[in-house]
């Protein structure tokens, strides 16, 4: 089997435990996420609950998810994955709205007690 490609100036890092994950995110100034399919988008969604804004791909229900907590490319225009980094690396102020805008968001869509008393709604609505 081949081994990946590596590039040059990226820190490429082992699997790791859950918890030690979510110490490295709290240092990231932006998660870039230029998956090509993905079923809901929890990657995205961990570091918004952490207030960290995201690029993503226009795929799946990527877009769903990050909404206007974030930035959203089209899957193969790397220019537009770059430029919008850039933007968000250069203007910290923007970078700490759309932050911002993702933590709240996670908390009004997808907190646990949100998502519960959906979850508690419908399956009220199935059992009559």
């Amino acid at each position: 089997m081949q081994e990946p490609r590596r590039v040059e100036g990226i820190e490429y890092r082992e699997p790791m435990r859950r918890d030690e994950l979510l110490r490295l995110m709290a240092e990231f100034d932006v998660l870039l996420f230029p998956t090509r399919g993905e079923a809901f988008g929890f990657t995205a969604l961990e570091a918004m609950s952490m207030g960290i804004p995201v690029v993503a791909s226009n795929v799946d229900s990527v877009p769903e998810v990050v909404s206007d907590g974030g930035i959203i490319c089209e899957v193969n225009d790397v220019k537009c994955f770059l430029d919008s980094v850039k933007e968000l690396i250069s203007s910290p102020d923007y970078a700490m709205e759309l932050g911002a805008r993702a933590k709240a968001i996670v908390a009004r869509r997808h907190s646990p007690s949100v998502v519960g008393k959906e979850l508690l709604a419908i399956y009220n609505e199935l059992s009559e």
